[in-house]
């Protein structure tokens, strides 16, 4: 297994606790990572990121979320680890001693309840992505890599920084990455809302800005498509994926990004919110939807 990564290029025997642990030989710059360093402050982003603050609590909480889906392992065959616990729910002492022992030990506890829900989501997500290879040109029995770490370097004006990302699925015959997700929302109209909120547009813009460094004879024909199931009987599913405009506009928050971590990095500054006091706007619809309610109001009278 590779613990520790030195030049750029794809890698797949790097396991999930390295990767989140930082891999990289210097901090390096994430999607998540990204979302906090523009949607929070520099300061938050280093308190959360391993290699600025080890063994930080928002550190490990962020790697159980994304190892904690048992549904996710059970699609993808890689993970820290599931435990099934023998019981319905985790009401009784001895149900949640087993819990927290299986937690320490960086495994996935579940209840036999839990597992069998996952177990049938995963099923339903695993024909779903082989029914995506299809979709995308080649044999849905296609082999692919999941896992999959990705790490190159971008040249700033403040320096050069390292950049990462783990594919899930990672199909070079199509081109493609596919990212399994598990959410109730799927509608449209709630779904775009929900993906831009989760920073799931930005995800695929990453991804495919990472893997056009690393092949440049590919750069403009990588695809990434999120496969989606509701972990709930009928367990629906889709496939999604961000178009043009959007992915255009992820690009110039990621430009952004790449920036200001560059600029933090060298300078070894990692700044709060500014000390002043600051003015604030509502939101464009949030002002027109009161607007709107004063106007029905005063016609009904």
């Amino acid at each position: 297994m590779t613990s520790q990564i030195t030049e750029p290029g794809v890698y797949v025997d790097v396991h999930p606790r390295d990767y989140f642990n930082e891999v990289c030989p210097e901090p390096a710059l994430t999607n998540s990572g990204m979302r906090i360093l523009l949607g929070a402050s520099p300061a938050e982003f280093a308190f959360q990121h391993p290699a600025l603050n080890p063994g930080c609590e928002a550190a490990i909480a962020s790697a159980e979320q994304r190892l904690g889906d048992v549904a996710h392992q059970l699609t993808l065959g890689k993970g820290r680890g599931i435990r099934v616990v023998d019981v319905d729910n985790w009401r009784t002492k001895a149900a949640q001693e087993a819990r927290e022992e299986y937690l320490a030990q960086g495994l996935t506890p579940c209840t036999r309840v839990e597992f069998a829900r996952a177990q049938a989501t995963a099923e339903v997500m695993q024909l779903k992505i082989a029914e995506t290879l299809g979709f995308l040109g080649v044999d849905p029995a296609t082999p692919y890599d999941t896992e999959v770490v990705i790490a190159w370097k971008e040249e700033t004006r403040h320096g050069p920084i390292w950049c990462r990302a783990m594919l899930d699925v990672f199909c070079i015959r199509a081109t493609a990455v596919i990212d399994p997700k598990f959410t109730k929302v799927l509608m449209d109209g709630a779904w775009e809302q929900h993906a831009s909120r989760l920073g799931w547009d930005m995800q695929a813009t990453w991804y495919k800005r990472g893997l056009s460094k690393l092949f440049p004879d590919l750069a403009g024909r990588w695809r990434f498509i999120d496969t989606v199931v509701r972990p709930v009987a009928p367990y629906a599913s889709r496939a999604r994926e961000a178009d043009d405009a959007t992915e255009a506009s992820c690009a110039l928050d990621i430009e952004r990004a790449i920036d200001l971590f560059a600029k933090c990095l060298h300078s070894d500054s990692w700044p709060g919110y500014p000390r002043m006091i600051e003015p604030w706007t509502a939101k464009s619809w949030t002002m027109a939807e009161r607007l709107a309610r004063s106007i029905e109001e005063d016609e009904s009278e």
